[in-house]
């Protein structure tokens, strides 16, 4: 299905409309569907609150009856987690000091949109992280109330301890002790319940625990009633009742535990090489993330692989490569490098995990590998072979994800070095691996390698007649590919080139590459007509439009082979470009959309100033067709109004029957969606077929 891009719930409280789209495309721009109300009253505030869920509130001073400090506290009464937002025309320190007392999340000044859009990508970011929190918190809520379940009928003894004093154990406990009730070992020392030949030994257990994390002793259990028995007692660090605490496992008899934790190292260990393996190492990249979440400890992972691998294996096989595997595996080992684990990840690659290390040590730890094993004679089958290595790093923070996701960042930063030259080492960059907040030469150079590469495609999908003329309509989109060959999200991408000026170069190889297709198109006899979705930039590029028709020319298509698509708030913030840019297109015969129709706060007032042929409702309206009746109403009324203007409407987004069903009586011309067919490369709907 395609990516579905995140809908804001906007309330908006600003004295000039104008002004109001201005901000709501803002929102726009950075890749988000906005559905915005604007409040002038209390009483409308009080409605809007009562009447839904809202992510975003964005506000000036004072806006008719409405004063932004009492419109907080209005949103604080009804209990609400809304980011609230105060956009000042007069940006002095007196306000924001009254702004901040009161507890309003942010403010800005309207003259900077630049720093809106950052704050209102960050607030919206702490609002979400907020709710999972919330979220979290919940389900271990709930998870506690099951554990404590699962340890009251448990058949193993366990306890919790807090400064050395039981807090809390189960019947097995109680029994295995001679206990006949739990309550009776409340506040016992655990000391009391091992033999004095085993305290001291205990104690030193406790001082390695808390150093190392040695976890488990053997020791004679001391019962109720004097008597001893065989025991092992393993400790894990724990929580109860929300108080950090030591968790106390007791078995009775030692040489089963013993076993148990033979097995489970012999179950942790690679056999090819005696390193740990992935499932280890993944829980100690748990542990470790958790560890710098809560003791302000940081980490270090290397990726590591030799760059020659793929070519050993074609040249000598099964065999050969695990012989490069163990001799990178014996040259780790001899660099006596102090680690917490060394493990093997892949059928190629190492990891090595590194606790403490500050970033420009470990660089320096992983070009010192790289510079010697360049100088290592590898013999595979009798041959001596010059091999490098390729390292990616990930560094451990308080903020880092968990298990997997590191691993997969440090890959990402080797991928990085070992597909360019190799030898050499690469540190993960957030910003640049994400395709987030890097500069427009780097964002070039991604796309560049992209066209260059085929990573860069369109794909096609149909728009069919549900009470239209018949027509073969196709809506173009842009696709691009990452480096593992993975389609990169459309609400990752596009936001990012927006921000970087790209679109408008962007475009133009869209243009292109549509032209091309309707031309393929109709050599077939087909009538194929393409929806090309242009950015807002482009509006502004005063050469488009002649670039269009040019390019129509040589391509010798008709005017009516491309239907040049704007969106309705992009158009509203650049109207009079977007004017006269549809003036010169239009003069060649050139037919123009309006996408996003019904997301601004007037989106009728768009046809007495631009000539419109097509509507395109926004398309997060549709999801919610068959449930919502007010939304059903509001999609009812932006169809008349366009057909009272002799607009033919489109509704994209129709996933589902019910959306369908919801739609057909509003008497929409022609609709667009995952229901009929789903983006793809080829054009072969069948529109013959689809009467609907």
């Amino acid at each position: 299905m395609a990516a579905k891009i995140k809908t804001v719930y906007l309330l908006i409280s600003d004295p000039s409309s104008n002004e109001a789209e201005k901000t709501i495309n803002i929102l726009r721009n950075s890749g988000y569907a906005v559905r915005a109300e604007q409040v002038e009253s209390e009483e409308a505030l009080q409605v809007a609150l009562e009447r839904q869920n809202w992510d975003l509130y964005l506000s000036k001073p004072k806006v008719k009856d409405l004063n932004a400090f009492q419109a907080f506290k209005i949103v604080q009464h009804y209990g609400k987690d809304l980011p609230f937002i105060l956009i000042l025309n007069d940006f002095t320190i007196e306000l924001i000091r009254e702004a901040m007392k009161l507890g309003i999340h942010g403010v800005a000044p309207a003259t900077d949109p630049e720093l809106i859009r950052l704050m209102i990508q960050h607030e919206l970011e702490n609002a979400n992280h907020r709710k999972c929190r919330r979220r979290a918190e919940h389900a271990l809520k709930e998870a506690e109330i099951r554990c404590n379940l699962l340890l009251q009928s448990s058949r193993d003894a366990i306890a919790y301890v807090h400064d050395g004093m039981h807090i809390y154990t189960n019947d097995a406990y109680a029994e295995l002790f001679g206990y006949e009730d739990q309550d009776e070992l409340a506040c016992i020392p655990v000391m009391d319940i091992i033999s004095s030949d085993y305290q001291e030994a205990f104690k030193q257990f406790l001082r390695e625990f808390k150093e190392n994390s040695t976890n488990e002793f053997s020791f004679e259990g001391l019962k109720d009633d004097g008597s001893t028995f065989n025991a092992m007692l393993s400790l894990s660090p724990a929580t109860y009742d929300g108080e950090e605490c030591t968790q106390v496992l007791i078995r009775a008899g030692g040489d089963s535990a013993e076993l148990e934790q033979k097995l489970k190292e012999l179950s942790a260990v690679d056999q090819l090489t005696g390193f740990y393996n992935r499932q280890h190492l993944l829980e100690s990249l748990v542990h470790a993330s958790g560890h710098a979440a809560n003791n302000n400890e940081n980490f270090a992972f290397f990726y590591i692989e030799a760059d020659q691998f793929d070519q050993v294996r074609s040249d000598y096989g099964i065999s050969g490569t695990d012989e490069l595997i163990k001799q990178t595996a014996n040259f780790v080992l001899e660099q006596n490098i102090e680690s917490e684990i060394t493990a093997k990840v892949s059928d190629e690659g190492f990891g090595i995990l590194f606790k403490n290390q500050k970033p420009d040590e470990a660089k320096n730890i992983a070009n010192n590998l790289v510079v010697a094993f360049s100088k290592q004679l590898i013999d595979i089958q009798g041959r001596t072979l010059h091999c490098t290595l390729s390292i990616g790093i990930a560094f451990i923070t308080e903020k880092s994800p968990s298990g997997d996701k590191i691993l997969m960042q440090a890959y990402q930063a080797f991928l990085r070095v070992h597909k360019k030259e190799g030898n050499g080492v690469r540190v993960y960059n957030p910003a640049f691996e994400q395709a987030a907040g890097s500069s427009n030469a780097e964002l070039v150079e991604k796309i560049q390698e992209a066209l260059e590469t085929n990573k860069m495609f369109l794909t096609y999908q149909p728009i069919s007649k549900l009470h239209g003329e018949l027509a073969e309509y196709y809506q173009v989109y842009l696709r691009m590919e990452n480096d593992e060959g993975e389609l990169v999200p459309p609400t990752e991408l596009f936001p990012i080139t927006n921000q970087s000026g790209l679109t408008a170069k962007l475009d133009r190889w869209v243009i292109a590459q549509a032209l091309r297709t309707a031309n393929s198109e109709r050599k077939k006899q087909k009538n194929t007509q393409l929806f090309v979705q242009l950015s807002g930039g482009s509006i502004i590029d005063d050469t488009l439009a002649s670039f269009i028709q040019s390019n129509l020319r040589k391509a010798r298509l008709p005017s009516d082979a491309l239907i040049i698509g704007l969106h309705e708030t992009d158009a509203a913030a650049y109207l009079k470009r977007a004017i006269a840019f549809t003036e010169q297109l239009q003069s060649s015969g050139i037919k123009i959309a309006m996408s996003g129709f019904g997301s601004s706060l007037n989106p009728e007032g768009i046809f007495s100033h631009i000539n419109i042929d097509y509507v395109i409702l926004d398309g997060s309206f549709t999801n919610e067709l068959f449930s919502n009746s007010e939304i059903n109403e509001k999609v009812q009324q932006l169809i008349e109004a366009a057909h009272e203007q002799d607009k033919v409407t489109i509704v994209p987004e129709v996933d589902d029957a019910s959306s369908l069903a919801a739609l057909y009586p509003l008497g929409v011309k022609y609709i667009q969606g995952d229901y009929l067919q789903a983006p793809g490369r080829e054009l072969d709907f069948d529109f013959n077929e689809s009467e609907l």
